[in-house]
């Protein structure tokens, strides 16, 4: 009967651990785009804030996503959305970059790897990801972006002020 009860209390203990893992992804996560959402990326800002090393941030939005939405649908705006999120998740992989959804069709990006330049390749990285059209029912969709650029400070490194001024 002792083993009986010990797998069944470990059965509940893992379902427990299942349940909490799921929870916690949905509380870190967007749920359309699967990317991290502001309440992660506030988690890492600090992590990398704490750690006293050089990084910088990333602020874009979507240009004219208001019009990708009135002239070919919402489902089609939802589509972009989920399209440019794949292709961060692509570029998150190699740790350097941390990206996450701001709100709406504005992302946030951690660069881990020091300060960014204009003419950085991690940079132009970035920006390929919009050299592909979406394709939404057989319709090619041109996606361009706006995007501010801030490095960090030691000592001013504030979340807010810096997605300010980027």
């Amino acid at each position: 009967i002792f083993a009986v009860m010990a797998v069944h209390e470990f059965k509940k203990t893992r379902e427990l651990e299942v349940s909490h893992a799921k929870l916690e992804y949905l509380v870190e996560h967007d749920y359309l785009t699967k990317l991290p959402n502001r309440f992660k990326f506030r988690t890492m800002f600090e992590k990398i804030t704490e750690s006293g090393k050089d990084f910088a941030l990333i602020l874009f939005d979507i240009d004219d996503f208001k019009n990708i939405n009135d002239n070919n649908s919402h489902t089609c705006g939802d589509e972009v959305l989920r399209v440019i999120s794949t292709r961060l998740l692509f570029l998150m992989v190699n740790g350097v970059f941390f990206a996450s959804r701001f709100g709406g069709d504005e992302f946030l990006i951690l660069y881990t790897n020091g300060h960014l330049g204009e003419d950085s390749e991690d940079l132009a990285k970035i920006k390929k990801i919009f050299d592909t059209p979406i394709i939404f029912e057989n319709k090619k969709i041109n996606v361009q972006s706006s995007m501010g650029i801030v490095n960090s400070v030691p000592g001013e490194n504030i979340l807010d002020k810096m997605i300010s001024n980027a």
